[in-house]
């Protein structure tokens, strides 16, 4: 099975935040369990973005990159982004969701709502571990 990370989620890892042990217990327990945890290549540049305004060191946002499978995004990824009917859903919000669609997670981590509830309208079980 493949578990999708936002944004949302992963600065839980970084940056000490009330859920930040539940979110890397319950991504320990997935990896434990045999399953794949990833993101896409936007997650990169959303780390690195809050990176700079929270002065987290870049070696830090390397290391983390590297623990996880980066997926790229395709024309597609944009095209299916575009086209969620859900009107509230922030365009880098859909751009994570299409990116967990086209890689067939079945589970997404975010702390997002408005993510949360277009990811379960297409399916997606979502866990916001700590809440």
């Amino acid at each position: 099975m493949i578990h999708y990370i936002d944004t949302s989620a992963y600065l839980k890892l970084i940056i000490e935040e009330p859920e930040s042990g539940a979110i890397s217990a319950a991504i320990e327990t997935a990896r434990g369990e045999g399953h794949r945890v990833v993101s896409s290549i936007l997650l990169e540049t959303e780390l690195r973005r809050a990176g700079h305004r929270y002065g987290i060191d870049p070696t830090i946002i390397d290391h983390e990159l590297a623990k996880l499978a980066i997926i790229s995004a395709a024309d597609s990824t944009f095209v299916r982004a575009g086209a969620f009917l859900d009107p509230t859903l922030r365009s880098l919000d859909a751009l994570h969701l299409a990116a967990a669609v086209e890689c067939g997670a079945t589970t997404i981590y975010t702390y997002d709502s408005r993510q949360a509830g277009a990811a379960q309208r297409v399916g997606i079980i979502v866990e916001a571990p700590g809440r």
